[in-house]
């Protein structure tokens, strides 16, 4: 055999090697670091675990969007129990930026029953170090859920995608943005619509009051039933290295149909990219109190 032939297959090989790698390690960390994070919760306050594994830059809902610090690390311990896990999770095609969602319980002790149910949503960055941290998190509230979600397993490996330039990547969170402000104005005249044309098989639906709807159907039969009509409009989105997933958060209006009753929304989007089109795959929105006049 020729030392050509060898080069040749050996680069072939590798090639191979390359084209069947795939995500999973980096899916798999970022759960493992969530959960390490939930864990780290029950070690010391919530709020110093929250200040431990959110990037310097995170953002936080309070009630709309806003620099998570210095207020998190400045601000006094949080006088609850925070528990919580996650049951599903996605990645981008670069690894370097993805998201997880799970329920969420709050208590007075670690050993008291819950007081209040929920679940949260958080996307999180690979920072210079390797390790990944919070860079957005939302939640929402709602009744003790009526059967128990399975905790987060993989079953599908990741895909892995190209870095993109620095202008490909900045084209592609301008586009997403704009489908986003897009998605928002339709929604007004009809949620249903609106989401039909952009929601993924497994999306998440995260209405604050109600359980999450899981999965395309469910979630036009709760938009159908609640009798909402939404609207929203971004203020901030971020897209990954390699233009495959990203978020969009921002503001808007709720109003029930057939009755004078409205308010104020915040609002965020994950969406991830499926078969070279965006989908949307959480959406968590929850209605602001008015505030007082």
């Amino acid at each position: 055999m020729t030392m050509r032939i060898l080069v040749a297959m050996v680069l072939s090989l590798l090639a191979c090697s390359v084209l069947a790698a795939d995500r999973s390690a980096e899916l798999v960390q970022l759960v493992a670091t969530e959960r390490e994070f939930a864990a780290r919760a029950q070690q010391v306050n919530a709020r110093q675990a929250f200040v431990e594994y959110f990037a310097a830059d995170a953002i936080v809902f309070d009630p709309f969007a806003g620099p998570a610090f210095p207020a998190l690390r400045e601000g006094p311990d949080w006088n609850v129990n925070i528990q919580w896990r996650p049951v599903a999770a996605g990645i981008s095609g670069a690894g370097d930026m993805g998201y997880t969602t799970g329920p969420s319980e709050y208590r007075r002790s670690p050993s008291d029953p819950p007081s209040r149910h929920g679940h949260y949503t958080s996307v999180w960055r690979r920072q210079s170090d390797g390790r990944y941290r919070v860079l957005i998190d939302a939640g929402i509230h709602h009744p003790a859920p009526a059967v128990h979600a399975v905790d987060w397993s993989l079953h599908e490996a990741p895909a892995t995608a190209s870095v993109l330039g620095a202008g490909d990547q900045a084209a592609a969170v301008a586009a997403l943005r704009e489908l986003d402000a897009r998605t928002g104005a339709a929604a007004g005249r009809s949620a249903a619509s609106a989401l039909a044309g952009v929601i993924a098989d497994d999306a998440r639906l995260h209405h604050d009051g109600s359980e999450p709807a899981v999965g395309r159907s469910a979630i036009l039969a709760l938009i159908g039933a609640n009798g909402q009509a939404l609207e929203w409009v971004p203020e901030g989105a971020a897209v990954a290295a390699s233009g495959d997933f990203g978020f969009v958060y921002g503001r808007g209006r709720w109003q029930r149909r057939g009755a004078s009753a409205s308010g104020e929304l915040s609002y965020l989007n994950v969406w991830q990219q499926r078969a070279g089109e965006w989908k949307l795959v959480v959406h968590v929105s929850t209605a602001v109190p008015e505030a007082p006049r």
